[in-house]
């Protein structure tokens, strides 16, 4: 992580800038960040949005925070917090996200291709997808898609060519070194090799998805008859 800098994009919103390029380390690192603007300036954020290597921050008009209050808060966070990472993974651990995935060729279209392109049996694709554990780096393209890195090189592959015009809520897929599961249906391009019957979004919390960056993510495989006594649908 290099120096935290920020640049004014609004009267009252600032972009943080913290790298310079995606690492496994910035999600967890961003999280902490949050964590910490959060209990410094309790009541007066209206938002906090991460991504890759940027933290977007935007205060309430009557906080009239300045430039120059922020800027102390992110000296004093870079001197004394980030330094902790052991303990970032520790409180990180605690938010574990199991995701049970139903991975067969009736929900999961793009599986076999998968497969196929990567010179490896299914089940050495579920094998891999499912023994590792991935880290959000960020929430966006809809409502709780939560971009979860990093796929195990030998089934990394990159979006479809002609994207969906519909995917199925739950659908679990990958694409590049991504991984993520479709909220709810959308159209979407990327590889889907499975599914969870787990309903990922609820629109009467705030946040509506259980996901944030420095999250874990963790897919474990189930048969039909589980995927349907959890209310799956094929």
């Amino acid at each position: 992580m290099r120096q935290p800098t920020y640049q004014q994009v609004s009267e009252h919103t600032w972009l943080i800038e913290l790298f310079d390029d995606i690492s496994q380390q910035a999600p967890m690192i961003i999280a902490q960040l949050v964590d910490y603007l959060e209990r410094r300036f309790s009541g007066n954020i209206v938002s906090l949005t991460p991504s890759y290597t940027t933290l977007l921050v935007e205060f309430y008009p009557a906080a009239n925070l300045s430039s120059s209050q922020l800027l102390t808060a992110l000296e004093s966070w870079s001197a004394n917090g980030v330094g902790s990472l052991s303990s970032i993974e520790n409180i990180n651990a605690q938010n574990v996200h199991r995701i049970p995935t139903f991975y067969d060729a009736q929900v999961a279209p793009d599986l076999q291709l998968v497969a196929k392109q990567c010179g490896l049996p299914v089940d050495r694709v579920i094998e891999l997808h499912t023994s590792t554990d991935y880290l959000v780096h960020a929430i966006g393209f809809a409502p709780g898609f939560a971009f979860a890195a990093e796929l195990n090189s030998a089934i990394q592959l990159p979006r479809l060519s002609v994207p969906r015009t519909v995917v199925p809520a739950g659908s679990v897929a990958i694409a590049e070194k991504q991984t993520a599961v479709y909220p709810f249906s959308s159209p979407g391009g990327w590889n889907i090799i499975g599914r969870t019957p787990k309903s990922l979004v609820d629109y009467q919390c705030d946040p509506i998805t259980p996901f944030k960056v420095g999250d874990t993510l963790r897919f474990e495989s189930i048969t039909q008859h589980q995927f349907e006594e959890l209310g799956g649908t094929l």
